[in-house]
Formats: structure tokens, C-alpha cells, sequence
């Protein structure tokens, strides 16, 4: 009874959630819920995109507006929110937003190729080795009025290229609540560094033990033969398809993206929206109900996504990071449903839709172009 499915959300907040626009006083919880807002899925974009009713976005920053919102209006944070309402009535022990010390230790890590976060690094790594580079050059040339670099000035370069290179990782990365995937990129990093420093230090040993009185040619073929160290650690990385990153640090709660749950917890959260013990049947209806149509083979609800077909009308919503993929999908008028979770990455983020597809049978296509967001919709004025 907080809130009114009706109500211009900015009207609960004594302080703008959103910054000025025609449509800031307009948008509504329902359309919050349904994509149907006109807010970007950008976290770091606050601007409205269209007319809110006028289209369907899927929209991330939605959601984050409507947790401050409730913040706002229960005096509380969205986690104790959220074990109140929704996960102690549930029994959904195994579910937070703020991945909670005790549930770390249980839960699975990620994975994802090892191609991701080695090309991340040699390029962090090539544009700090030219900054590094040129700031030795400069001092070189202060010192000695040459622009030959020295031994020290170059081992100096190429350790101060390592750590710049993992600045603007941290920051980016850190920012955008993939500091994990941060300290991946800076482990595998330094894997790779000291593997190229003692591949190309061996390597220049026998050259200079086989062309021992030509510097120009060893000057030519270390090139040559650091560019293929290079080379060989990029096809190397493209072989390792299942490194593991490291769990998760502690977060604060972000409903759009930081909650984790079990499959149990989620297919028991499925079963309340599909015969509701909790929910009242006017708003539980309400939630199954179409509020704004993609296709005719798709609408959204207020929360979850709706998929019609031969088999009836389906509840469902996925999940996607860099390094999990999930998707849960129920049949109320059936009773039947599934939730799949998965640890693999971004570069293939059907797998969890493919193996419900598997159990279910039945249509999955529309839920798979909905979870590439090929349904967004950005109307002119």
C-alpha cells in the first residue's frame, strides 16, 4: 500500500532521482516495470530516451530509480527490503542483493575464455608501454642528451607500463561492479609478463649466441621473435576456455544486477508468481497481465516478461554478466517450469536459454531475441 502502480515515482522523492526532462513527472511504477519507461539500459546514463508508454526499452537504470524509490519510501535499504517482504515469506535463504560472507563461500565461480582478459591486458599494456616509452625517452634525453634509452630506464619503463595499464581496468571496471573481473585482468597480467619477459630473455640469449658480432640483426630478430612470443600467448589464451574468476567481493545491493540466488530459491520464486500464497489475486493477476506488447509473440509484465504461445502464456526473465547467464521460465496455467543457471560467459550467453529449451520444449525464440534486447525501441519525437 507504499506505492501506487499509477503514480509518478518522482513524487515519492523529496530530491530528483533522474535529472530534468518533459518526462521526469510522468514516469510511473508501471512503467518502470514493464520496460516501458523510455530510461536507457546504460547505468551511467540517467537521460530519457522517449516518451514514457510510448515504446519498450529494457531499461536497468529503471529499476535502480524504483529501488531508490522504495529506499526512499520504507526508511530501509533494498536488501532488508527484500529478506522482509520477499525472501524470509518465500524461504529463499540462499538469496541477496549484497552477496552476503556466507553465501560467497558457497557459491560457484565464474568462468569465461582466457582470450578476454589477455587482449584487455596487451592492449592496456601496449598504451601504457607507449607512455612509459616516451616519459623514459624525455628523461634520457634531459640526462645524457641522447635518445638511446639505457638498461634501467627501460626495465623502469616497462614496470611503470604494468602498473598504469591496470588503472584504468580498476577504475572502468571497478566503476561499472566488475572489480573481479579487475583483479583477473591484473593476475593474468602478470602471468603473461613474466612469462614474455623469460620466453624473450632465452630467446635472446641464442640469438646472440648465434649472430653474436651483428647488432642490427639481433636488434631485427628479438623483434621478431617478441612479436611471436606475443602471437603465441594470443592462441594459447584462445585454447583456455574455462578460467575460473575469483568470487565476488562484497557489494552494495543494485536491483539491477548484484542479486544471486540458487536455482531451488528461484523456482520456489516462480512458484508464488504461478499460484500465489502471498500475492493478492487482483495484483498477482495484474503482474501476468500484458502491459505493453513487443511481438505478437511477447509482452512484458510488471516485472516479468510474458511469452504466448501453443502452450499457454509463459513468465519469465533472464539473467546475464559477464560470467553467469541464467534464465527461469514458468507455465502457470501448466505448472511446469525450469530455472537454469550457468557460470560461463558473455561470448555465449544462449547456453542457459538452449538447455531450458531442452527441458521445456515448446517455443524459446522470442525469449531469446528479448534477452539480446532485439525488441528495444527508441521512438522519434
Amino acid at each position: 500500500g507504499r506505492l501506487a502502480l499509477d503514480e509518478p515515482l518522482n513524487s515519492y522523492l523529496p530530491v530528483p532521482w533522474l535529472p530534468p526532462s518533459p518526462y521526469r513527472d510522468t514516469i510511473t511504477l508501471r512503467h518502470v516495470l514493464s520496460h516501458s519507461a523510455g530510461l536507457d539500459h546504460n547505468t551511467a546514463s540517467r537521460e530519457s530516451l522517449f516518451a514514457p508508454g510510448a515504446g519498450y526499452s529494457y531499461s536497468a537504470v529503471g529499476y535502480q530509480y524504483l529501488q531508490a524509490v522504495i529506499e526512499q519510501v520504507t526508511g530501509q535499504p533494498l536488501e532488508a527490503v527484500a529478506v522482509e517482504l520477499v525472501f524470509e515469506p518465500l524461504n529463499m535463504p540462499a538469496t541477496s542483493f549484497v552477496n552476503r560472507p556466507d553465501l560467497t563461500a558457497v557459491t560457484a565461480n565464474g568462468h569465461l575464455r582466457a582470450l578476454v582478459p589477455v587482449l584487455l591486458f596487451v592492449i592496456f599494456y601496449g598504451i601504457s608501454l607507449l607512455i612509459t616509452s616516451l616519459v623514459a625517452l624525455v628523461i634520457q634525453r634531459l640526462r645524457t642528451g641522447c635518445w638511446r634509452l639505457g638498461r634501467r630506464l627501460m626495465i623502469a619503463s616497462l614496470v611503470a607500463a604494468f602498473g598504469l595499464s591496470l588503472v584504468p581496468g580498476f577504475i572502468r571496471l571497478g566503476l561499472s561492479g566488475l572489480l573481479e573481473f579487475a583483479w583477473l585482468v591484473a593476475l593474468v597480467g602478470l602471468v603473461v609478463v613474466i612469462f614474455f619477459a623469460a620466453t624473450f630473455a632465452a630467446g635472446r640469449l641464442i640469438i646472440h649466441r648465434l649472430v653474436p658480432r651483428r647488432p642490427r640483426w639481433q636488434v631485427g630478430l628479438g623483434v621478431v621473435w617478441g612479436l611471436l612470443i606475443i602471437a603465441g600467448i594470443l592462441v594459447l589464451s584462445t585454447r583456455i576456455t574455462n578460467l575460473p574468476l575469483p568470487k565476488w567481493p562484497a557489494v552494495p545491493a543494485q536491483a539491477a544486477g548484484s542479486m544471486r540466488a540458487t536455482a531451488t530459491d528461484l523456482a520456489t520464486f516462480l512458484i508464488e508468481l504461478a499460484a500465489p500464497r502471498h500475492l493478492s489475486p487482483e495484483l498477482a493477476s495484474e503482474l501476468r497481465t500484458g502491459q505493453i506488447t513487443l511481438s505478437p509473440d511477447l509482452s512484458w509484465g510488471l516485472g516479468p516478461g510474458i511469452m504466448h504461445s501453443r502452450q499457454g502464456d509463459a513468465l519469465w526473465q533472464w539473467g546475464q554478466h559477464i560470467d553467469f547467464q541464467s534464465v527461469m521460465i514458468i507455465y502457470p496455467d501448466q505448472g511446469f517450469g525450469v530455472v537454469v543457471l550457468t557460470n560461463n560467459d558473455l561470448l555465449n550467453p544462449d547456453v542457459a536459454i538452449d538447455i531450458a529449451h531442452r527441458a521445456l520444449g515448446g517455443q524459446i525464440e522470442p525469449i531469446r531475441q528479448a534477452s539480446h534486447l532485439a525488441f528495444d525501441e527508441q521512438p522519434s519525437e
